[in-house]
C-alpha cells in the first residue's frame, strides 16, 4: 500500500513540475484516487467489507480519470467525455458483483456490463464518431435490447437450472407431500415386515 501511495505522490509530483498541471487542479483527483485505492485494498483484508470494492473502484476510477482528464486531455469540455462517468460505475458494479460470488452474477456483473456498453455507445455519440442523431438510431434497432434480454434470460436460466440441481442432487420424497392412500400403504407394509 505505502508503494502504491509513493507511485501516486512521486507521479502528481512530476506532473506538478513539469508545468502539466497546477497544484489546485490535481488535488481532488490524487485525494480521490489515495482514497479509493484504500478503501478497494481493505476490502480483501480479513474481515474487509464487500461493499468496499465497489467505492473504492468508483473513487479510484475516477480519481485515475480526473488525473487524466486534467493532465493529458485538458482542452476536452465535460459535455463529451461524460459517458466515461457511466463506464466507471459499471466497472466499479461489475468488480462488486465478482467479489459478492457467483449468486450475484446475474443481479449485478450483467447491469454492470449493460452500463459499460451503453456507456461505449454514448461516447460514440458525444465525440461525433457517429454521426447519426442517437434518437434515429435508437428507433432502428430498438428491437436489440429485446433479443439481448432473451439471450441473458436463456444463459442465466439454464445455468440457475444446472446450479439448483446439482445443489440438490436427487430431492428425497416428502411423505406429507404423497396421497394418504401411498402413505398408508407404505405404513402397513413396513408394519408387516417389523412383525414376521
Amino acid at each position: 500500500m505505502v508503494s502504491v501511495a509513493l507511485f501516486i505522490f512521486g507521479g502528481t509530483l512530476l506532473l506538478v513540475t513539469t508545468g502539466v498541471v497546477t497544484v489546485g487542479a490535481i488535488i481532488l483527483p490524487v485525494v480521490l484516487l489515495i482514497s479509493g485505492i484504500a478503501l478497494f485494498w481493505r476490502a480483501f483484508l480479513p474481515g474487509g467489507r464487500d461493499a468496499n470494492v465497489f467505492t473504492g473502484m468508483f473513487l479510484a476510477l475516477t480519481g485515475a480519470f480526473s488525473l487524466v482528464w486534467e493532465s493529458v486531455l485538458p482542452g476536452i469540455n465535460s459535455s463529451t467525455v461524460w459517458p466515461v462517468f457511466m463506464t466507471i460505475i459499471g466497472v466499479a458494479l461489475s468488480a462488486y458483483g465478482m467479489r459478492k460470488g457467483n449468486e450475484f452474477r446475474f443481479t449485478l456483473v450483467t447491469p454492470g456490463i449493460a452500463i459499460i456498453i451503453m456507456s461505449v455507445v454514448f461516447l460514440l455519440f458525444s465525440t461525433d464518431v457517429i454521426r447519426v442523431s442517437l434518437g434515429r438510431v435508437a428507433l432502428a434497432w430498438w428491437p436489440v435490447i429485446i433479443i439481448l434480454v432473451g439471450a441473458l434470460v436463456l444463459f442465466y436460466g439454464s445455468d440457475r437450472r444446472d446450479a439448483d440441481e446439482t445443489e440438490e442432487g436427487d430431492p428425497e420424497l416428502d411423505e406429507d407431500l404423497l396421497p394418504s392412500r401411498i402413505r398408508r400403504t407404505d405404513s402397513r407394509s413396513s408394519s408387516d415386515n417389523g412383525s414376521s
